[in-house]
């Protein structure tokens, strides 16, 4: 069996599995939401895969991990497609968060309702950024997001996967884009675990391992 992982925007959701042979293509045209409003963009966060012979549509929004107007169009819009007999089987929530902003307490409750659409969800893209030089009071934060996000997919049982974002600081993508803040990786720039690194080994201890989920 072939185990897709993301590797950048235009790869596969994590945890999506196909056999050996099968046809993963992107789809010509995809469905996002913006605000609330429907449109066309280019095929980044939709992709068809074959699943046993069995075409299925994974894709993975931008959407929020809280609860919004933005998150309740994208569960009406699949809702809707599923309605429909589009064969979306898989969904992906991005995971970028930052301490200054506090933990989307939502977010289980967000990832559960796809669950119960019938849907594998999966958190694709989490790492916590927080303001430089990093204080005491922040790290702690970090590992506090680092460590619910992670327990709210273990609570989840149709979450199948809770990927971090990049690998180390050094190749961050997050000073880039907001000035004065970066550490949010699980590894330091020297590509030595950090803190977070052992927060989410701990959740993964307390839940006894994460069982596989496909």
């Amino acid at each position: 069996m072939l185990k897709l992982h993301a590797a950048g925007r235009a790869a596969p959701l994590p945890g999506a599995t196909v056999g050996s042979g099968a046809d993963v293509f992107i789809a010509e045209l995809l469905v996002v939401v913006d605000s609330g409003h429907f449109g066309l963009s280019q095929p980044r966060h939709w992709m068809s895969i074959v699943v046993d012979n069995v075409m299925q549509i994974v894709i993975w929004p931008s959407m929020a991990r809280r609860l919004t107007a933005k998150s309740d169009a994208v569960f009406a819009l699949v809702k809707q497609l599923r309605a429909d007999g589009v064969p979306i089987n898989r969904i992906g929530a991005q995971g970028h968060l930052d301490t200054k902003y506090g933990f989307p307490s939502p977010m289980q409750q967000n990832l559960q309702r796809f669950g119960n659409l019938g849907l594998k969800v999966a958190l694709t893209e989490v790492d916590i950024r927080t303001t430089l030089p990093v204080t005491t009071p922040e790290q702690l934060a970090q590992n506090a997001d680092y460590s619910q996000t992670l327990g709210a997919c273990l609570l989840v049982r149709q979450c199948i996967s809770c990927a971090v974002w990049g690998f180390g600081d050094a190749y961050s993508w997050v000073p880039g884009v907001f000035a004065g803040e970066g550490s949010a990786s699980i590894y330091d720039e020297s590509l030595q675990p950090k803190t977070q690194y052992y927060a989410l080994q701990q959740v993964l201890s307390l839940a006894g391992g994460a069982p596989h989920r496909g």
